[in-house]
């Protein structure tokens, strides 16, 4: 197995299979400050700090010791790790209270859309039980915002059913 400093070695003379290697051998490192990343996803992170690797080996000197090569690539990560922070940091707005209120008040509506949409659920599961072919047009509908005919074709009956099977149970929901 090579070491750190000899992969560099052939990176630098144009071998791109050591430079996998070396990405490989960092990504504990990686995966370590890609955890301590709160406020982007894990992914992202880890492409930040795998382009710092990157960027850091074009600076590194084959001549150095196999510890000073690791230690200058943690400093690196560690060095883009504290950037990150600083400028999510800064990058954080003062709310006003407008804002605050506005909101709440969004959030008031979810929940009263989150009760309509629990209510709804249990009336298709109540359609299934008697009808499954009627659930699944109500919930094709409604869930997958599909059209009749989509509905139709995916179900194998004809357009004007779906439509007219629609309408009598959105009226009929509508009703209760």
């Amino acid at each position: 197995m090579d070491t750190i400093k000899e992969l560099l070695k052939k990176y630098k003379k144009g071998d791109k299979e050591a430079l996998n290697q070396i990405m490989i051998r960092m990504t504990p490192l990686v995966k370590k400050y890609a955890g301590r990343v709160h406020f982007m996803e894990k992914e992202d992170s880890m492409q930040e700090f795998y382009i710092t690797i990157l960027e850091t080996i074009k600076y590194l000197d084959e001549n150095k010791s196999e510890g000073e090569c690791l230690a200058y690539m943690k400093r690196s990560v560690k060095h883009k790790f504290a950037k990150m922070c600083d400028k999510y940091i800064t990058d954080i707005e003062i709310i006003s209270e407008e804002e605050i209120f506005q909101t709440l008040e969004i959030r008031e509506n979810y929940s009263t859309d989150t009760l309509v949409h629990i209510d709804f659920e249990k009336y298709i599961q109540n359609i299934e039980e008697k009808s499954k072919l009627k659930g699944n047009i109500l919930r094709a509908f409604w869930y997958d915002n599909k059209s009749d005919a989509e509905i139709a074709d995916s179900l194998k009956v004809s357009r004007q059913y779906v439509h007219r099977v629609k309408k009598i149970l959105i009226k009929e929901y509508l009703e209760a």
